[in-house]
Order: C-alpha cells, then structure tokens, then sequence
C-alpha cells in the first residue's frame, strides 16, 4: 500500500513551505513532494533515483494536488526543465495546462475545480 505521510518538525523551512508530505510503500521512503508558498512554483516532487520508472512520480503529483485542493487553492502552477520528460508526462497525465516556455523551462498550471 502506498501512503503519502505529512511531515512535521522544526527543519522543514515554514517561512518557503506550507507543508512536506513523504510517499511511501510497506515503510519505505518512495519521494516527497513540498506545497510551496511561492503560487508561482506551488509544487515540487522528488522520487528518489532507485525508484524512479514505476509511476510513483504520478501517483505522487497527483495526490499532492489532492492536498492543495483541501487547502484551499484554485490552481497549481508549476515550472520544470524541459529536458525533463518524466515530468512532462505526468503534467499532461494529470490535467495541465502549458502556459509558457521557453529554451530552458515549460510552466504549467493545473485548475482544481
């Protein structure tokens, strides 16, 4: 079963982030995702390398979005190399919408209606 955990505790920067949550799988640490207060770049995810390719990238930016939803937001926008194709496709997979890029950087946004 895999469950996305909140994180507490006096390391997790309250001043850059609204909240930490950690996805993890019969005790073991898949990634973590932050809510970010910069509305501009609301979500960040990381999966850690050995884990990487089984979906949990998706699973966990979807469940991320779950949270901001309860919390209140109306859309999630996001910024992300656009040599990162994994992270692509879970944009696309979970209802983004492009806004911008550039040679550098795509930005998306995600209504949560």
């Amino acid at each position: 079963m895999i469950n996305l955990i909140k994180e507490t505790g006096e390391n997790l920067q309250p001043e850059k982030y609204e909240t930490c949550y950690k996805l993890v799988k019969d005790n073991q640490p898949l990634g973590f995702g932050t809510i970010n207060k910069d509305k501009e770049n609301a979500l960040f995810i990381f999966i850690n390398k050995e884990q990487r390719g089984n979906g949990y990238g998706k699973i966990l930016f979807s469940k991320m979005l779950e949270e901001t939803k309860k919390m209140g937001y109306d859309k999630v926008k996001i910024t992300f190399s656009r040599k990162n194709e994994p992270m692509l496709k879970i944009a696309t997979d979970n209802g983004g919408q492009q806004t911008s890029f550039d040679e550098d950087s795509v930005k998306y946004v995600f209504p949560l209606k």
